[in-house]
């Protein structure tokens, strides 16, 4: 993994105020110290070791840390991968599917679309919604709380990369950020808070799985958008 220069936000992938959510959520993941062990380990694994350990992590398929998000590879998060079949183009066809723990499966059928058009895809997917939320509720599952603030996600990144593999001191990385807040005027004491804070949440996304609460969140901006429109 090429890691960036955190003095220099220009040395970051460009535009990181423009990432969607699955970006930021990879760039926290991949600087997970047992991920990174974990992808070393298994680098010459099988593919079922390397499915398996892919989703222990919330991804649908294995991705080694060092490549980047929009690597040829590809990225996929579990909270968003399915299994699709093969449809039953002409006449019936019979399936046998064997459901893991909490899966579900549904059938949709096309054949109304042809008259209805692309709204009954819309109110099957409405259906197939409540479905779903009905079963989250017969398994006893919650959905996660997944309220993010995307301000201050590149400045917590910096500071994870500056005290974790940097070597710098919550001042010196404070320095760096807040220069102004160390002038005869300025509140060290404060910057060197806002350092400590951010610290503490790019932990929490890297090392305690918050990452994943990023991922829906473009499912969530997009659904905003639309209703807007």
């Amino acid at each position: 993994m090429a890691r960036p220069d955190w003095t220099k936000p220009e040395s970051y992938p460009k535009t990181p105020e423009a990432w969607p959510f699955r970006v930021w959520a990879w760039e926290f993941l991949r600087r997970n110290p047992e991920f990174q062990r974990q992808c070393d380990e298994l680098a010459e694994a099988s593919a079922g070791a390397k499915q398996r350990m892919a989703r222990s992590w919330g991804l649908g398929e294995f991705k080694l840390y060092k490549e980047g998000y929009f690597s040829p590879s590809g990225c996929l998060w579990l909270s968003e991968a399915f299994r699709e079949y093969e449809a039953a183009e002409n006449g019936d066809k019979e399936y046998r599917v064997v459901l893991k723990q909490h899966e579900v499966a549904l059938v949709f059928d096309l054949s109304n679309v042809t008259t209805a058009g692309q709204s009954a895809i819309d109110a099957q997917l409405g259906a197939a919604r409540e479905v779903l939320l009905d079963y989250m509720r017969e398994f006893g599952l919650k959905p996660a709380d997944v309220r993010v603030n995307r301000r201050g996600l590149f400045e917590a990144l910096r500071v994870y990369d500056a005290l974790t593999y940097g070597g710098a001191t919550p001042t010196e990385a404070a320095k760096v950020l807040d220069p102004d807040a160390f002038s005869e005027r300025g509140d060290p004491d404060a910057a060197r808070k806002k350092v400590n804070d951010l610290r503490q949440r790019a932990k929490s996304l890297i090392e305690e799985k918050g990452y994943l609460k990023l991922v829906s969140r473009d499912y969530i901006e997009d659904r905003g958008k639309t209703g807007k429109t």
